[in-house]
């Protein structure tokens, strides 16, 4: 998305804060799909962000879940572990709660991922492209800058490093063996950004910032590890690289659209190498992308417009199938398209009206099962994808969060 009004560029001192109380507070009513769209709490909560979870004898916070959900509390400055079961189960925020950090950084943790051992998550903190027209369409006010990555423990829940890309990071991808991290820099209202960053997990270090390109919000790798991809809104472009070698192998940039936001790769990768690009203006739809070459990718087909601004798009697996989110700010749409037919084509769609948001991303949590947040939604959403169905709603203490939503297990 293109980047608005200016905006001060801040990075506060890091602190980190694990949850000392057990949970406790009102447990929220879940709406049903019925009445939950408009992303309204139903009942306040006592909770306090930073104050609350679910803690051990001694006062440490309990083992993790088996399966957990970790979100980004953007404005809220905090990130929330929450109880995967339970939030599929349709309990409250409270009930599901697990534990809260807090991140002294502003403007606060945009976007988040989760290493695949679930014992870090790797927090982007940055202002995205939220301090123009869309920040002001959605009632954000001014918002000022910032720029770091924090690392997370997440079994102690408290931050452990700081780290500072070269411009203010968005979108995150860590590599399936857990050892690399891989962050699209956007850079803020003053500071175009144009690099990836590159870093080693394991030593908690920043190898590199590579040159990509005018505006890079998201990356994403092949389920393998060994490609990648990235926008570059600034640019109407894609580019794809080897992992093995990122800077020697970056393709020339590949125009889809004047606005590229989201990318996955899809289908049943290797076999298919296929990436999806969600383009959010000029023609509002996404692109399909033949990377089997991956020094040379090739457009394949510009899809339908499903409405609204898109923006998170996100592989359903092997069968070929994308759910691709948009925003009409008023309403979020979830549309599933089938990339095995030729053309391309739309088979189903969520509406959750009188939602007044914008989503970054769209977390399986399972198969047919979808995890949304977005920004200044108020609320979790938990989507039957198979259905295309809204199955509940879980209220959320703030209107700043969750922006983003992360799952392990």
């Amino acid at each position: 998305m293109a980047c608005g009004d200016d905006g001060e560029m801040a990075s506060d001192a890091a602190t980190s804060v694990a949850p000392t109380t057990s949970a406790g507070g009102s447990t929220a009513a879940v709406s049903d799909a019925s009445t939950s769209a408009t992303g309204e709490t139903d009942s306040d909560s006592d909770s306090e962000t930073g104050e609350t979870g679910e803690t051990g004898e001694t006062g440490e916070p309990a083992q993790l879940p088996a399966r957990f959900v970790v979100t980004a509390d953007w404005l809220d400055k905090t990130i929330s572990v929450l109880d995967l079961e339970l939030v599929l189960a349709g309990a409250s925020r409270e009930e599901a709660l697990h534990g809260v950090v807090a991140l002294d950084h502003a403007p606060g943790p945009i976007e988040v991922a989760v290493t695949p051992d679930g014992q870090t998550a790797l927090v982007a903190v940055g202002p995205g492209f939220f301090q123009g027209t869309i920040g002001a369409t959605l009632g954000l006010g001014e918002l000022p800058g910032g720029n770091a990555l924090v690392l997370v423990d997440l079994p102690s829940l408290s931050e452990t490093v700081t780290l500072t890309p070269a411009h203010a990071p968005m979108g995150i991808a860590i590599s399936p063996d857990g050892q690399v991290a891989y962050t699209a820099n956007y850079g803020d209202a003053d500071t175009v950004g144009s690099t990836m960053t590159i870093i080693d997990l394991a030593s908690a270090a920043i190898v590199a910032d590579v040159e990509v390109g005018a505006r890079p919000e998201q990356v994403e790798l092949s389920p393998d590890g060994a490609l990648g991809v990235i926008n570059l809104a600034g640019d109407g472009a894609i580019r794809v690289f080897s992992t093995a070698d990122v800077e020697g192998s970056l393709s020339p940039p590949l125009a889809v659209s004047d606005d590229p936001s989201g990318v996955t790769f899809t289908g049943d990768y290797p076999d298919r190498a296929l990436v999806a690009v969600a383009n959010s203006q000029g023609a509002p739809n996404y692109t399909l992308v033949d990377v089997s070459d991956p020094a040379a990718p090739v457009v394949l087909e510009q899809g339908p417009a499903p409405g609204g601004i898109p923006y998170p798009v996100t592989s359903l697996g092997p069968s070929g199938e994308l759910a691709v989110t948009s925003t009409l700010f008023g309403s979020l749409v979830v549309s599933r398209v089938d990339t095995m037919v030729t053309p391309s084509a739309i088979t189903g769609t969520i509406e959750l009206p009188g939602v007044n948001a914008f989503p970054l991303g769209l977390a399986r949590a399972e198969p047919g099962v979808g995890l949304l947040g977005g920004v200044a939604s108020g609320a979790l959403y938990v989507l039957d994808l198979e259905a295309m169905t809204l199955t509940h709603t879980i209220a959320w203490p703030s209107a700043a969060g969750p922006s983003y939503v992360a799952v392990h297990g």
